[in-house]
């Protein structure tokens, strides 16, 4: 019975061959044709821009498995169909949407582990918020919508399901990152809008790096914070000789404003730096940044480093949550 079925299907495609060679002996392009391959392009292109933002946000969450496969094997009915009515025009560039939808359906089973989506939790979460004024602790109950950072946490994996371990494992790239800034207009000035800033650098290297690094690292954090009146109210350095944890250091710098901090695996060539000020310089932040940047590039030789900034502490919580404030903090 197998081998039959494989005749069948030998038979049928010998058909095909010699039917589209028949074709293409008598063709001739004509006005028509052309308005044909036409519309065959523009039907195979309007996949490209779903290819792209897929393959730019590496997520198809947003596509149907259901609707792929019956689309691909209604291609695939049409693609017969146009070779048997002698439709050049139409098989020819169905095959450049065929290609393209059998991308998008082969990404979609990489990303999603031929997985089907989760269930969606509800999208309002209820939890207690405590503003501490000046007099009293003003307890209030309301709803966070998936505009608040408790929405914005459901969203990445980070459910409330006591005895549920390991959340951030099976997380991808887009839903790692979130924030919820969602009254600031993209337009807006910072300054207008948030006190803090913070930023981040992450660093790759291959260059040997003693253990006396962590002592000059922490010195540099000192001294940028000194060289930009940012006042320092205490520090701490914890040098790792890899008998308790992996070789390396770890060093803060506790700032009126708030801190510093370093972490470095030197057996694995990673060392991981953060910034953040509230105060009212966050210009100060950006060239502490700078500076540990350049301190970094100079002395981890063929580093490869990144990095990162977003502002914090929006000056009105209230106005960030979409309500009307009611605490008697001046903002």
């Amino acid at each position: 019975i197998k081998a039959e079925g494989a005749c069948n299907w030998a038979r049928a495609g010998v058909i095909a061959i010699l039917r589209i060679s028949s074709q293409m002996d008598d063709y001739q392009l004509d006005y028509i044709e052309v308005i044909g391959y036409v519309g065959g392009v523009v039907l195979a292109v309007s996949l490209v821009p779903q290819l792209v933002k897929s393959f730019r946000e590496w997520s198809t969450s947003d596509l149907s498995y259901t609707w792929q496969i019956v689309y691909i094997i209604g291609l695939w009915l049409n693609f017969a169909y146009f070779i048997l009515v002698g439709a050049v025009a139409a098989w020819i560039t169905l095959l450049f949407e065929i290609l393209f939808a059998h991308m998008l359906f082969g990404l979609k089973l990489y990303l999603d582990g031929c997985k089907d989506g989760t269930k969606e939790e509800p999208d309002d979460v209820e939890v207690e918020c405590k503003m501490e004024s000046s007099d009293n602790v003003i307890d209030k109950k309301r709803a966070v919508t998936a505009r608040s950072g408790m929405s914005s946490l459901r969203h990445t994996g980070f459910r409330s399901h006591l005895g549920t371990s390991n959340l951030t494992r099976d997380l991808t790239v887009k839903d790692a990152y979130k924030t919820n800034r969602t009254s600031a207009m993209l337009t807006d000035k910072v300054k207008d809008k948030f006190r803090g800033f913070h930023y981040v650098i992450d660093v790759r290297f291959t260059c040997s790096v003693p253990p006396e690094f962590g002592s000059k690292m922490l010195q540099e954090m000192l001294d940028a914070a000194k060289r930009n009146n940012i006042r320092s109210v205490g520090h701490m350095l914890e040098i790792f000789d890899g008998t308790d944890s992996p070789p390396g250091f770890a060093s803060a710098v506790l700032l009126d404003e708030s801190h510093m901090s370093s972490h470095c695996y030197s057996d694995e060539g990673m060392l991981a730096f953060d910034c953040f000020t509230c105060g009212s310089n966050p210009e100060g932040t950006r060239r502490i940044a700078e500076g540990i940047g350049d301190f970094l590039k100079k002395n981890l030789a063929n580093a490869r480093i990144e990095v990162s900034q977003m502002p914090r502490f929006p000056i009105n919580m209230a106005e960030v949550d979409g309500e009307e404030c009611d605490c008697d903090h001046p903002h």
